[in-house]
C-alpha cells in the first residue's frame, strides 16, 4: 500500500509541475552578449523584460534583443503573502520633514540614525546626475521640496526647498524608508522585498520601484515609460508607496510579502 502511495504522489507531483510548466512556458533565454561586456549590458526587469542597453547597436537590433516574459509579475504576486500589523512601516515627506515631537517620531528617529545609516551623506539619483545631501540639517530643510517633478539636468548638491524637486523629493523619502528599514528600524519585515500590489508599479518590489525611479530622476526614464509613467505620475506613485503604512499597518490589497 505505501508503494502505491508513493506512485500516486509521484504522478501528483508530475501532473502539477506539467501544468505550471504550461501555464509559465519556457523560461527566457537571455539575450547574447557582445564582444565586450560595455558593448551590451542586459538586465532582467520585474516586468519581464530583458532591458538592452546596447549605445552602439542600432535600434532595430536592440528591440530584436528584446524578450517578454509579462507572466513573471503576476506570478510574483500569485505567490505573495499579507503581512502582520507591525510588521512594516513608513513615513512620507511632510514626516521626514518635521522636527522632532511626539507627534512626528519621523524627525526624531531620523535626528538619530542618520549619521550611522548614511555616514554624513546621502545620494538618490542615476549616474552622474544626483542630490547629494551631506548634511542632515540641509536636508530636513530642502524636504518636501517645491520645485516641479522633473528629471535632473544636473547635479545638485545641498539644493534648498525651493530647488528640490518633488519627485526628488519623494525617492528621498522613500530611500529613507528603505534604508532605515533595512538597518532594524521600521519593522521587523523587510520594506525593500515588499510587493506592491496595485498601481503602475504593481508587482515590482519596493527596492526595484526606487532604482526605477532613482534611474528616471537622473535621466534614464526607459522602465518608468514602459509602465506607462511621467514624472509627474510617477510622483504621485511613489507618494502612495511612501504613505502605505504610517501607522505600521499594512494593507494587503497594496503591498504583500515576497518572500
Amino acid at each position: 500500500m505505501a508503494s502505491a502511495t508513493t506512485t500516486v504522489g509521484r504522478i501528483l507531483v508530475v501532473m502539477v509541475a506539467g501544468a505550471l510548466a504550461a501555464c509559465v512556458g519556457p523560461e527566457p533565454d537571455r539575450p547574447p552578449v557582445g564582444t565586450t561586456e560595455a558593448a551590451l549590458a542586459a538586465e532582467a526587469l520585474p516586468d519581464g523584460v530583458w532591458a538592452v542597453e546596447a549605445p552602439d547597436l542600432s535600434r532595430d537590433r536592440a528591440d530584436a534583443l528584446k524578450v517578454r516574459t509579462d507572466h513573471l509579475a503576476s506570478l510574483r504576486l500569485a505567490v505573495a503573502q499579507p503581512y502582520k500589523d507591525g510588521d512594516l512601516c513608513t513615513h512620507g515627506v511632510e514626516a521626514w520633514s518635521a522636527p522632532c515631537s511626539a507627534e512626528q517620531p519621523a524627525g526624531c528617529l531620523l535626528a538619530a540614525t542618520y549619521a550611522t545609516v548614511y555616514g554624513g551623506e546621502l545620494v538618490v539619483g542615476w549616474r552622474e546626475k544626483t542630490v547629494r545631501f551631506s548634511r542632515l540639517e540641509w536636508l530636513v530643510k530642502a524636504l518636501p521640496g517645491f520645485a516641479e517633478p522633473a528629471m535632473l539636468e544636473k547635479g545638485l548638491k545641498d539644493p534648498s526647498a525651493e530647488r528640490l524637486n518633488r519627485l526628488a523629493a519623494e525617492i528621498i523619502a522613500l530611500r529613507l524608508n528603505v534604508d532605515l528599514n533595512a538597518h532594524g528600524q521600521l519593522g521587523e519585515a523587510s520594506l525593500g522585498e515588499a510587493i506592491l500590489v496595485q498601481g503602475a508599479l504593481a508587482g515590482l518590489t519596493v527596492s526595484e520601484a526606487l532604482e526605477l525611479a532613482e534611474q528616471a530622476l537622473g535621466g534614464f526614464p526607459d522602465k518608468m515609460e514602459r509602465r506607462g509613467l511621467n514624472v509627474d505620475t510617477l510622483t504621485l506613485a511613489l507618494a502612495w508607496v511612501n504613505g502605505l503604512s504610517p501607522d505600521c499597518r499594512v494593507h494587503s490589497a497594496f503591498m504583500r510579502q515576497g518572500r
